[in-house]
């Protein structure tokens, strides 16, 4: 971290500039807003979602993780909408059961009124000492914990028709209530989760919670996602931190960080915070709470600990998250052994009473997540890495002053890494990185903004029909030019230095076109036509 400045970009997110390579790692228009644009959109998550239930992604320089934090946030929005679609089929289903029955024709508007503007009517309908439907109950009181604002209720609100029932009808007939915990009780049976007791647990409860949590677990099984993200950084210092800085929801003017290589982008216009895509706070509990697993007694060393007291970092950490990690690392002595674990956790929450780490928990018992970080040179890694992909998020710096992730051997070795449907992704545009993976084997187009109106990165794939802008002539008579020359390491270890004068030797005595003359051929031709 010391080789890095952070700053706030436009979304509200934390940027960082590399001291070592004089550049900035993130745009400041949005680091957050970068990542999804580039990666996370033109995956096509969704296609793959519908499809699949198991999911493996390989970031490679991970940094400070924006790309696997996007891909999660973007996860818990898909799962969302899955279950407010199933929940809102179920209460369309109810609607016309009901109306089929009963034949309700209310004209009191008055009361129809009342029945959208009334917060006690989702009460009155799921919380009745009369129920005798023990888990549409449980559903029902805890339904506030798995939506953030009575989604259920609010679906059912806006599905009833206002001409047709009114609020005293609703909660005075039986028949209604009983239909309604039916359909309930149909959907909790496909979507269990685990429940957690709203009280303080002790070391004695620790066998109970654990054998009813394992229980729970396993009749959840069933849907599942099982979601893993392997991630590569070289700087192990990076990845601790991902999860605890901050994002900025509200908009305020970004302020100048006094180093003149950030500054002269964020003085270009006046950037105001603008948050273009949802944050989940709970993305960085998840991923801290999988470090802690991973990483343990080597999580909170000198390094972290100097950083986190520096007054000149303190305005870019969450302290609700440094809160967690130093309650974890100072009270954690206390566990005598590894089957208190999940109180111990439990009691995290209650000790610092955070929406978001519970929302953490809800989303971790709904999909089998994996997330493993590797600290090194991703070329040895990978080496002996016996994983295949679904996608790849290549994110390493520009390719100009780090080649050693951008060369055509490089790129031969993720081919085999990636499955037979699997994508690849980059931001680089360059021809010589597009050449490399056409050498490769792979199907390459490009990646459009649609907000910027504009391509903007790379995709390359096994299958065609994951490419949705392929390259076009211009693209194309540039990757055979000089500047669509690739760079080499045969042995996956020549230092950026070598590589990089290689490719210079090569280039100067090549008899391909120069870019420079093909930029000024295909203008004066597209100018005549």
């Amino acid at each position: 971290m010391a080789d890095f400045l952070p700053y706030y970009t436009q979304d509200g997110s934390v940027g960082l500039y590399s001291k070592e390579f004089d550049d900035i790692y993130h745009s400041v228009f949005g680091a957050y807003s970068e990542a999804y644009d580039k990666f996370i959109l033109p995956a096509n998550f969704n296609k793959f979602l519908n499809r699949n239930d198991n999911i493996k992604i390989l970031d490679i320089c991970y940094g400070i993780g924006y790309n696997s934090k996007s891909f999660l946030s973007y996860f818990l929005d898909y799962i969302q909408s899955k279950k407010i679609n199933k929940i809102k089929k179920n209460c369309e289903k109810f609607l016309k059961i009901y109306k089929k029955e009963q034949n309700i024709n209310c004209t009191n508007k008055a009361n129809t009124e009342s029945l959208y503007t009334d917060k006690k009517l989702n009460n009155k309908i799921y919380i009745d000492s009369t129920y005798t439907d023990k888990n549409a109950v449980s559903f029902a009181n805890n339904i506030s914990s798995i939506y953030s604002d009575n989604i259920v209720g609010n679906i059912f609100c806006e599905s009833i028709d206002k001409n047709s029932l009114c609020n005293e009808t609703i909660c005075s007939n039986n028949t209604f209530k009983n239909i309604f915990l039916k359909l309930i009780s149909k959907f909790i049976k496909s979507d269990k989760k685990i429940n957690y007791e709203q009280k303080t647990l002790n070391e004695n409860d620790s066998e109970t919670i654990i054998s009813n949590s394992q229980t729970n677990s396993s009749d959840f099984c069933n849907g599942k996602y099982a979601i893993k993200i392997n991630a590569i950084d070289i700087d192990d210092t990076l990845v601790k931190l991902s999860p605890l800085f901050k994002y900025k929801h509200n908009r305020q003017k970004i302020k100048l960080t006094g180093v003149h290589a950030v500054d002269k982008y964020l003085k270009k216009t006046n950037l105001r915070i603008k948050n273009k895509y949802k944050y989940h706070k709970e993305v960085n509990y998840i991923l801290l709470i999988k470090l802690l697993e991973r990483i343990k007694d080597n999580y909170f060393d000198y390094d972290l600990k100097n950083i986190l007291q520096d007054k000149k970092f303190g305005n870019y950490f969450d302290k609700e998250m440094v809160s967690f990690i130093k309650y974890y690392f100072y009270d954690r002595y206390k566990l005598s052994s590894c089957k208190y674990k999940l109180p111990f956790l439990h009691n995290i929450y209650y000790r610092y009473i955070s929406r978001s780490y519970k929302n953490a928990l809800q989303a971790l018992s709904y999909m089998d997540f994996d997330f493993n970080c590797n600290f090194g040179d991703a070329r040895d890694i990978l080496k002996f890495d016996s994983n295949t992909y679904d996608f790849i998020f290549l994110d390493a710096f520009t390719p100009t002053k780090t080649p050693n992730l951008w060369t055509y051997d490089f790129f031969k070795l993720l081919y085999n890494k990636l499955n037979p449907d699997g994508i690849l992704l980059t931001y680089s545009n360059s021809a010589a990185i597009r050449n490399a993976l056409l050498k490769n084997g792979f199907h390459v187009g490009k990646i459009f903004n649609k907000s910027e109106n504009k391509f903007t990165g790379t995709i390359a794939s096994k299958n065609i029909d994951n490419i949705e802008y392929p390259l076009n002539d211009f693209d194309i008579g540039l990757i055979t030019s000089k500047a669509g020359i690739v760079f080499r390491d045969e042995n996956l270890n020549l230092p950026n230095e070598i590589i990089m004068k290689n490719r210079e030797i090569e280039v100067a005595n090549s008899s391909l076109i120069s870019s420079t003359m093909y930029l000024k051929n295909y203008k004066e031709k597209h100018n005549e036509v």
